[in-house]
């Protein structure tokens, strides 16, 4: 009798794929992850796309402190928000700056 293969679960996992992982909406895990709980995982960055290694994300649910290795990954990169842009457009005296400044 042959073995059934189960399907592999990718080793990074996207915010879409870690959400269904740990059974949560996306978009509430995307809104908890702006201010993450102790010991979450770092995501890895691939331009602007982030994602979560499943190890680690496995090691956190189980409650397995990450190893000194990972936590000077996430030092070393931390992960900056965009910074926000004002909306609209802007004031003249604003614009006078920018021209002078060029």
């Amino acid at each position: 009798m042959a073995d059934i293969v189960s399907p592999q679960l990718p080793q990074l996992l996207d915010l879409r794929a870690l959400g269904a992982y740990l059974g949560r909406p996306w978009r509430t895990l995307e809104r908890q992850l702006l201010t993450p709980p102790p010991g979450f995982p770092s995501p890895v960055r691939f331009g602007r796309l982030l994602f979560w290694p499943r190890a680690q994300i496995d090691a956190w649910l189980h409650g397995v402190p990450p190893t000194l290795k990972q936590t000077e990954e996430s030092a070393a990169m931390p992960v900056p928000l965009a910074p926000k842009r004002a909306r609209g457009r802007p004031r003249k005296s604003e614009r006078a700056r920018n021209e002078n400044s060029e």
